[in-house]
Parts: structure tokens; sequence; C-alpha cells
């Protein structure tokens, strides 16, 4: 059985300087590279890692923050990892997700719906990236499902109603239904509210 690790809006390269002294917000942010390291010591144990947007904070990207992501994913080498970008690190023309090589074992989504199989764990993995920070439109579109195989989704946004409305990418609680994957490992609600469920659907934040 197939294993993976799944987070998101971790906001790497925050400033805080509006709550915190100058020395303060150095060690949040140190903090905060801390607990990423932690996360990912536990996706090298598993077979995929998710993160679903903003991973960084904004589009300037620090060399320092850029070398210690690279080392991440260098020692997770049987890992795969899949990144959809988010609103505050959207895959514009300078996103640092462009400019860099992350390693073999890194796949950032595109803005358009695609998907990545996996055929030794019959997995197809479905995700899109936000191309600018503002998302007014829903990136969930219908999805090229892999029958008999299970169909994951990675992507940033928020949940909806029916009919409801959001600058970041609003996700209708019906379509995220209708979507046929078994789970969707979601990004932008800074709140773990455990896994739960739209009808046959699986979905965390």
């Amino acid at each position: 059985m197939a294993t993976f690790v799944h987070t998101a809006d971790i906001h790497l390269d925050t400033p805080f300087a509006a709550r915190f002294t100058k020395e303060q917000a150095s060690l949040r942010r140190k903090e905060v590279m801390q607990t990423f390291q932690h996360i990912c010591e536990t996706a090298r144990q598993a077979d995929l890692f998710f993160i679903s947007g903003d991973l960084f904070d904004g589009r300037f990207v620090s060399s320092q923050t850029v070398a210690f992501l690279k080392r991440c994913f260098a020692q997770m080498p049987d890992t795969r990892v899949f990144i959809a970008a988010g609103n505050h690190d959207p895959l514009s023309r300078d996103s640092a997700y462009l400019a860099e090589h992350w390693g073999d074992n890194v796949h950032i989504f595109e803005p358009e719906m695609e998907y990545v199989d996996i055929p030794e764990l019959q997995i197809r993995i479905h995700g899109c990236s936000f191309e600018e920070p503002y998302q007014e439109k829903t990136l969930l579109s219908a999805l090229t499902l892999k029958m008999e195989w299970a169909n994951l989704l990675v992507m940033h946004g928020e949940l909806v109603s029916a009919g409801g409305e959001s600058a970041y990418n609003p996700i209708e609680k019906q379509a995220l239904m209708a979507s046929g994957v078994e789970y969707a490992a979601l990004g932008h609600i800074h709140l773990y509210q455990g896994i739960e469920r739209q009808g046959t659907v699986y979905y965390a934040y």
C-alpha cells in the first residue's frame, strides 16, 4: 500500500516584521524551517510527498532557502515530491520554481490541470498551480481519471458552497465530490481540520 505525507502553507521566508523584533523574526523563520525539516524527515519514509501551495511566502526566495529545500528533497531520493503553487508563491515567469532545478524526484504542477502516473503504485496524481496571486475562477476542471487506479488531487484553493466566491481558487464542495478522486490534498486554510469527506472523496487542509 502506498503512503504519503501532505503539507501546505509553510510560508518560508515570511518577514514576520509586523509582529516581532528583527531578532525575533529571524528566530521565527529558523523555527519554520526546522518544522519543515521535521516534516521532510517523515516524508522520507513515504512514497509520496504533497506540498499544496504557499511553500514560499512571496515571489522572492532567498538563496539560503533554495539551498535548504534542495538539500531536503535530495535527502529523500525514493520519495516522489509533488508541488502545487499557491497564491503566495504562484508559478509566474519570475518564480523560483522555474528558475531552479529542484531534483529528479520533484514535480511542480503547471497552471493547467495535468496528471502524473506512477505505474508501480497504480496511482494517478492530478494537480495544477496558481499562475497569479489571485484566482477567481476555479482551477478544478474535469479530470482524466485512471480507472482501477487510485486518483489523487493536489491543489491550493478555498472550498465554497454552491455558487460561492473566492479570490483564491473557489472549489465548490459539489465539484470536489464529483471529481472522482479518492483524496484531495488541499492548501490555503491555515487550520488543520483532520481528514474530512465530501461524498466518496476524502480531503484535508
